[in-house]
């Protein structure tokens, strides 16, 4: 049967080696990540993002023109209400490259203190990988308007 020990250190080792950026965050600070995270933040060490809040590394305003410290307190919020909260958010690295991503917060209580883990999944690369068709298809499916589609080298103009 495993101890607590055992499910901590295999915990422990999910977490530095996940593929997906991983990162703790306590009192709305950094204070853990993995590897993963620290390549996609292209940060140099985890000293770095050690105690730095998650706008910092957020351009000032969200899709939508709301600020990002104003959107952050209402997802630290849901997650506050709902244990857990998805939603997607535009990043910037510490290069001040910005991209998007998904965001996945989960509250854990950790030996007694309240702590929020969190998923970082680069949409961007996922933006990339569509085909042409599958880009079309999605627009054909979500929007309203007239969508006309031509052939350049086959133009009479």
């Amino acid at each position: 049967m495993e101890t607590i020990d055992d499910l901590s250190s295999a915990y422990h080792d999910m977490f530095d080696n996940a593929s997906d950026a991983m990162l703790l965050i306590k009192d709305e600070k950094f204070i853990s990540c993995n590897a993963a995270a620290l390549s996609m933040l292209k940060a140099r060490s985890r000293s770095q993002l050690h105690q730095i809040c998650p706008t910092l590394l957020s351009p000032e305003r969200q899709a939508g023109g709301i600020s990002s410290k104003e959107k952050a307190k209402q997802m630290f919020q849901r997650v506050a209400e709902k244990g857990s909260y998805k939603f997607e958010w535009v990043h910037r690295d510490f290069e001040g490259v910005e991209f998007p991503v998904e965001v996945s917060l989960t509250h854990i209580n950790l030996r007694g203190e309240n702590l929020i883990h969190v998923v970082l999944r680069d949409l961007d690369e996922q933006y990339h990988r569509l085909s042409h068709d599958e880009i079309g298809e999605l627009v054909y499916q979500n929007t309203n308007d007239a969508i006309m589609i031509a052939d350049s080298k086959k133009s009479n103009y």
